[in-house]
């Protein structure tokens, strides 16, 4: 039977099937283990960046010296987003435009008084 053609009971016929051969839906697969090189390439960034993420306590070596892939990952994107928030240029661009602010509503209070006085 052609699958442009299939029926809902031979699609989910199939579905069983395969998955009767390839479980791997079913398992909980393990953590993927890398060293230090293959995490710095995942990361994009040089080794001596990923040591010194672990010295600072941002992702976690394993006894083993390994890494586990997925959790550093999703560390250091939380790291990489409170390094955002805390950032200089994220303080400055605050005042920046808490400045503008207040200029524009000088301004506009300007502009009511001169309608007001006429």
């Amino acid at each position: 039977m052609c699958s442009f053609h299939a029926k809902p009971a031979d699609i989910v016929r199939r579905d069983r099937q395969a998955s009767k051969w390839s479980r791997i839906g079913d398992k909980k697969l393990g953590p993927v283990l890398v060293s230090g090189n293959r995490l710095a390439v995942h990361f994009g960034v040089v080794r001596q960046h990923v040591d010194q993420l672990a010295a600072q306590g941002v992702i976690e070596r394993r006894p083993d010296g390994l890494f586990d892939q997925d959790q550093s990952r999703l560390k250091y994107f939380t790291y990489l987003r409170s390094e955002h928030r805390r950032s200089p240029r994220t303080v400055a661009d605050t005042a920046h435009i808490e400045a503008k602010t207040a200029m524009l509503q000088l301004k506009l209070a300007e502009k009511r008084r001169a309608c007001f006085a006429i």
